[in-house]
């Protein structure tokens, strides 16, 4: 099994290569949707794409900031001090700055978000491999993701397509 975290997570399961399920759900109802997913696949094992950490401390405009401030936002903790002391650094900066620090914050909440999926399919005796996003491995077209999948009908959303893709490269890895 696959598993893309973010917003809507994509899930799905591929064995022997064949693409046997694909789709997205919202988080509120993933581990519902995962319990009814493991149970009547008989899923044992997953591969939960998550960025790393580091992701969010290389960012040119920090200019050797303490990065502690941008940690606790991306983790959707930051305090107002905090909160001030980044718009400071980031004031007269152009667009492209701001846009970091949303996308910092986006990162740091999917980072979370994959650590309590993680934990969840271990505390149901799944074995869990975390993997790192890579370039060519997820954001594929849907024409090409269609064709090598040998899928027919409407697409799936691009978060479970990327589920596929995970699953797909990560099959005898984990």
């Amino acid at each position: 099994m696959g598993i893309d975290p973010g917003k809507r997570t994509g899930v799905a399961v591929v064995e022997r290569q064949r693409l046997l399920f694909c789709s997205q759900f919202p988080k509120d109802t993933l581990f519902a949707q995962l319990d009814v997913i493991i149970r009547d696949m008989k899923i044992t094992k997953a591969a939960v794409e998550r960025s790393r950490y580091a992701v969010l401390y290389n960012r040119p405009w920090l200019d050797g900031a303490s990065r502690a401030p941008l940690h606790r936002f991306a983790g959707g903790r930051i305090g107002a001090d905090d909160y001030r002391a980044l718009m400071d650094k980031a004031k007269g900066a152009t667009n492209h700055t701001a846009g970091q620090i949303k996308l910092a914050q986006n990162v740091g909440q999917n980072i979370e978000w994959a650590n309590r999926i993680v934990g969840y399919l271990e505390g149901k005796g799944l074995k869990v491999g975390v993997v790192a996003p890579k370039a060519g491995r997820t954001k594929w077209k849907a024409e090409m993701w269609a064709r090598v999948f040998k899928w027919e009908g409407r697409i799936p959303g691009m978060d479970a397509r990327d589920a596929a893709l995970i699953a797909f490269f990560n099959e005898g890895k984990v």
